[in-house]
């Protein structure tokens, strides 16, 4: 509802977002026009899971660390880390 309600007004056809390791419920719900409208999604994770199948361009997935994140600056219009920090060795580092 936050993403539906606050960010996907803000976001134009060439939005971006980026979820850091990014949960099953997250995978089914945030990718769609109803919630992010337009915008590509992003998932990274350190490695492939069965949900991350789900993604369809023009949303994607990349296996890689949010600590070394390989995109330009400025790529991203919004970046979604829920339940991430507490499991990682270097938080700041993702921060």
């Amino acid at each position: 509802m936050f993403l539906r309600r606050f960010v996907r007004p803000r976001l134009d056809r060439g939005g971006e977002i980026l979820d850091i390791g990014p949960s099953r419920p997250a995978i089914r719900v945030v990718p769609t026009r109803r919630t992010i409208g337009p915008a590509r999604y992003t998932a990274v994770d350190l490695d492939r899971r069965p949900h991350h199948a789900r993604l369809r361009p023009p949303h994607r997935f990349r296996v890689m660390d949010a600590t070394r994140l390989r995109f330009p600056a400025r790529t991203f219009d919004v970046i979604l880390c829920n339940n991430v920090l507490p499991f990682a060795r270097d938080d700041r580092g993702i921060l």
